[in-house]
């Protein structure tokens, strides 16, 4: 529904003249030309006065398609900066942009582009293709920013920026935030959505993430709860329709946090600036929902640490919760270390490929005897490590030699049908 929104208001915007100036002077200038502005090769009537920008905006603006009715034309990277500084965007308003053009939203400042059905708001590229202008970057946390009945089409032309919209991590460990609602991103050269470490999302919904080249979104780990939303739908976005999860050492889950399935999109778990694999360290709670699927590549695994640490994955029978290699790859396991927490739980979930859970790698069973396996329960100490597997399938090809390796202080329950990679009961190693 938002995609024809958006075409029409793009359609009515580019048959239109007018413009304003860059600050908040309201004077107009002359409407209908199509003087030069610097731009080439770009769609529909040139902007021309104050409706063509090139410098950064510190004090307060409101841009309006009663005042540049065929669109703003932004020529370079502009950041909204200051304490307090907002650009408003009324409804209707179109933001054109050249190759190297984007919009920054400093620490502080606030972006508001609140849209309508009827009218909503457009960033573009002035060439109107995939990789014409750089995107939106958010760096700010302040409540203020919101994006409402928009569509982002068009960016990716810029190496610092892998995603449409960005919200990044912004200054003295701030990240940056922002609230989205009947949001369109679409037909972008890289990746839809990108969300730093520290990315906070205050409102997710009625999103549509679509047609993008690189894949649906590019989320470090701690922030991938921040998708959990309503309404929202990533399609047909590059060749796999992922959701690439980096993870590092150096990005941990710190908070407990529950991560949604993304269905159709699948999460693809890489390692940092998505090169190889990495683990997704769990110090806190994590929740998966049903019908996640993860793709993890080689090196990849998750390690779940001692103490209050714990992970619970609960899927149904029709929508369980998957973790692969790629393309039925190989990649390390789950480990859950010496976590104690009762709620651990596997349940209608599927193992498959995992070959030598993240344990070996790490900490050593202090036993070489011991087969490596795809899960793996307690390290090397006698914490009564707690877990619960209900309906859970191991699976290869690539496999481990053993499904479970668990020591013995470990209370594992065995419910319902489980099935190991061999096809036949759970073959669990004790040592």
């Amino acid at each position: 529904m938002s995609l024809v929104r958006t075409s029409l208001a793009v359609s009515v915007a580019l048959v239109l003249g007018g413009c304003t100036v860059e600050t908040a002077d309201t004077s107009s200038c002359p409407t209908g030309s199509s003087g030069s502005s610097g731009a080439s090769g770009g769609s529909g009537t040139t902007p021309q006065g104050g409706c063509v920008r090139d410098r950064d905006i510190e004090a307060s603006e409101t841009w309006s398609p009663s005042a540049c009715p065929t669109g703003y034309l932004v020529k370079r990277d502009i950041a909204i900066k200051g304490t307090g500084t907002e650009l408003k965007l009324e409804p209707g308003t179109v933001v054109k942009h050249e190759s190297d053009a984007g919009l920054v939203v400093a620490p502080g400042a606030a972006l508001v582009a609140e849209g309508t059905a009827a009218q909503p708001i457009v960033f573009s590229g002035w060439q109107d293709a995939p990789g014409s202008w750089k995107g939106v970057r958010v760096e700010s946390n302040s409540v203020r920013t919101k994006l409402a009945f928009a569509t982002i089409s068009g960016a990716g032309s810029s190496n610092d920026r892998r995603g449409a919209l960005s919200i990044a991590n912004g200054e003295a460990g701030v990240g940056g935030r922002a609230e989205l609602s009947d949001v369109t991103i679409e037909k972008n050269a890289k990746v839809g959505l990108e969300l730093d470490s520290r990315a906070k999302l205050g409102r997710f919904e009625r999103i549509r993430i679509k047609d993008n080249a690189s894949g649906g979104a590019h989320v470090e780990a701690p922030a991938v709860a921040q998708l959990r939303g309503t309404d929202v739908a990533f399609e047909t976005n590059g060749a796999d329709n992922v959701v690439t999860i980096e993870t590092n050492i150096l990005v941990q889950l710190d908070e407990d946090a529950t991560w949604p399935s993304v269905a159709p999109a699948i999460y693809r778990v890489v390692g940092q600036h998505g090169e190889g694999g990495d683990l997704v360290r769990v110090n806190r709670h994590l929740t998966i929902e049903p019908g996640a699927i993860f793709e993890l590549a080689g090196g990849s695994g998750f390690l779940v640490s001692g103490g209050t640490a714990g992970m619970k994955a609960v899927g149904t029978a029709d929508k369980p919760v998957i973790f692969r290699g790629i393309a039925g790859s190989s990649w390390l396991g789950i480990t859950y270390g010496e976590t104690t927490w009762s709620e651990n739980r596997l349940e209608n979930v599927q193992i498959r490929n995992a070959t030598q859970a993240p344990e070996w790698s790490y900490y050593g069973t202090g036993n070489t005897a011991v087969r490596k396996s795809s899960l793996l329960l307690g390290y090397n100490f006698t914490t009564a490590v707690q877990l619960t597997l209900k309906d859970v399938t191991f699976a290869g090809p690539n496999n481990a030699p053993a499904d479970i390796a668990k020591k013995a202080a470990v209370n594992l329950t065995l419910d319902g049908a489980n099935v190991g990679a061999a096809g036949g009961a759970v073959d669990v190693e004790a040592f």
